[in-house]
C-alpha cells in the first residue's frame, strides 16, 4: 500500500494475486496467505491453474469502466475492426454484405475513435 500511495495509485482498485500455487502445500501451512486474503486470486502461471478465475475477476473489475458501443464498420476497414478487437471486449460480431456489425465494450477514452462508425439505427 505504501508504494501505491507513493506513485499516486492508492485510490485505484487493486487485486491481490498469488502465483506459484503449484508449489504450495496445505499440509505444511503454506496456504496461510490465501486464508488471510479471502478476496485474493491464487494462480499458477506454470500449470495454468486459477488463470480462468483471474481472467474472470479482471473482467468483472473492468466491465464497469467500459462503454458499450454498437458499430457498423465497412468490411474493407480491417484496421478499425482490428483496433476494436485489440482494445475492447467484443460481445457480438456479424458480417453482412459489405459491413461488419460489432457490439463491444471499449475504454471511455477510445470512444472518439469510433464515433463515425456508431450504429444510430438502433
Amino acid at each position: 500500500d505504501k508504494v501505491l500511495k507513493e506513485i499516486g495509485a492508492d485510490e485505484k482498485q487493486t487485486m491481490m494475486v498469488f502465483n506459484k500455487i503449484d508449489q504450495l502445500s496445505e499440509r505444511n501451512g503454506n496456504l496461510h496467505c490465501l486464508r488471510e486474503h479471502t478476496s485474493a486470486v491464487a494462480v499458477s502461471a506454470k500449470t495454468g491453474e486459477g488463470l480462468d478465475t483471474l481472467q474472470a475477476e479482471l473482467g468483472s473489475m473492468l466491465r464497469p469502466i467500459r462503454n458499450r458501443v454498437d458499430l457498423r464498420i465497412p468490411i474493407t476497414d480491417g484496421a478499425t475492426i482490428a483496433r476494436v478487437r485489440a482494445i475492447g471486449q467484443v460481445d457480438e460480431e456479424q458480417y453482412e454484405e459489405d459491413t461488419v456489425y460489432i457490439k463491444a465494450r471499449i475504454p471511455p477514452q477510445a470512444r472518439g475513435e469510433f464515433t463515425q462508425f456508431e450504429n444510430k439505427s438502433e
